[in-house]
């Protein structure tokens, strides 16, 4: 009989690979239901980062540079590109960037985030 442990690991293990095949190839980033999302795109690339951050770094950096090339005028993002920023989704993408981009152009994007996010709080 197998471990919790060893099924829990079983259970990362299969939900890293579908998550990691859920990202859209054309474009670089995960799709909700209905589009393009800031909001699917920072929690797959906050979690692969923490799941395996060698192994995912790929991923991970197009999903960083989607999110650069999507971001609003005023630091933020909505739930979809088209979308005015909202307060929830900037907060999930300017956490994600946080932790895992130290580099240019993502300073000045997380920079500009975190200035939206005191102007809307």
């Amino acid at each position: 009989m197998e471990s919790p442990e060893k099924k829990l690991e079983s259970c990362i293990s299969r939900l890293e690979q579908m998550l990691a095949g859920e990202m859209h190839p054309s474009s670089c980033c995960w799709r909700g239901k209905l589009s393009s999302s800031a909001l699917s795109t920072s929690v797959a690339m906050f979690a692969l980062s923490k799941v395996d951050p060698v192994r995912y770094d790929g991923l991970v950096r197009k999903a960083a540079r989607w999110l650069l090339e999507n971001v609003n005028d005023d630091g933020g993002w909505g739930d979809t590109p088209e979308s005015p920023s909202n307060i929830s989704t900037t907060l999930l993408a300017w956490s994600a960037l946080s932790a895992v981009e130290r580099e240019q152009p993502y300073h000045k994007l997380i920079e500009n985030a975190g200035n939206y996010i005191k102007k809307t709080t």
